[in-house]
């Protein structure tokens, strides 16, 4: 978080307009997310990114029409089912040695 400030920052030094990250970082999802307590321009936040930036966007920005933030449970966040077996990026083999793994594999381009 450090660094993603810092990069911010020179954003911001350098011209980017705050306008550009409020919209690039809002609804951003991912833990911790719920409903946000002492800042009444923030009900609810998706992240502590999506806090930041609607904050910023309240605060500096003057602005009151991004939409409240839907809070998800945390099973149905991303595509759903909690039963769902997660995305690998290839099938592994059976057979656990590397020369079987390779065996496997075959260049498709030069």
């Amino acid at each position: 978080m450090d660094n993603f400030a810092h990069a911010v920052s020179l954003g911001l030094q350098h011209g980017v307009p705050l306008e550009r990250f409020v919209e690039a970082f809002t609804f951003t999802r991912f833990g911790p997310a719920g409903a946000v307590e002492g800042d009444p321009a923030v009900h609810a936040a998706t992240s502590l990114l999506d806090y930041a930036f609607r904050n910023l966007a309240a605060n500096y920005l003057g602005r009151r029409d991004i939409p409240e933030a839907e809070i998800e449970e945390s099973d149905t966040v991303g595509n759903g089912a909690r039963d769902q077996s997660p995305l690998l990026p290839l099938d592994l083999p059976d057979e656990a040695s590397p020369r079987a793994r390779r065996r496997g594999l075959r260049v498709v381009a030069r």
